[in-house]
């Protein structure tokens, strides 16, 4: 989901950003259902998340049997941090470790209008015992936004979306 372009574009209220508070009424809500990929369109999905706003967002796929005999990467390109948030994710059972935090500024940018920063990449080893061992069963990922740093609301710590992707 998203393209590797170093923005949040193409995400749910990314054009927004800019020019108004991520609390404003103008903005589509950021909490979100399910988003399943062949049915959602990225534009559903947000490109903010808040560990006190939106967090536990919920992508679900389906793999081919080939695809379900192997592990596979997950790799969570984020523009920015605030709070030094970032992702940790749970597919099905399997959980991963926290991450480390990116290096990113100290300002309150998602609160502010800019989702710049130093865009960093976080990548996950999803071991194949992972899947559910089904082609028509939908495999689930979950994201939550882990971090040492307190904080709530729009305050509490976030990330910027750049692109979600799976690959071999």
């Amino acid at each position: 989901m998203g393209d590797w372009t170093g923005t949040p574009a193409g995400f749910k209220n990314a054009s927004l950003m800019t020019t108004m508070h991520t609390s404003d009424a103008r903005a589509r809500p950021w909490a979100t259902g399910v988003h399943t990929v062949g049915s959602s369109s990225p534009a559903d999905f947000p490109c903010y998340q808040w560990a006190d706003i939106n967090n536990k967002l919920k992508i679900r796929f389906r793999l081919t049997q080939q695809q379900l005999a192997s592990g596979h990467t997950l790799n969570i390109g984020i523009t920015t941090a605030f709070a030094n948030g970032r992702p940790r994710i749970r597919v099905n059972d399997w959980l991963s470790a926290v991450p480390q935090p990116a290096k990113e500024p100290t300002t309150r940018s998602l609160t502010v209008g800019s989702y710049r920063g130093n865009n960093h990449t976080y990548s996950y080893a999803i071991p194949a015992s992972a899947w559910i061992k089904s082609a028509t069963a939908y495999q689930e990922l979950t994201i939550d936004i882990v971090s040492g740093s307190g904080g709530t609301a729009y305050l509490s710590p976030g990330v910027s979306y750049d692109a979600i992707e799976l690959v071999p």
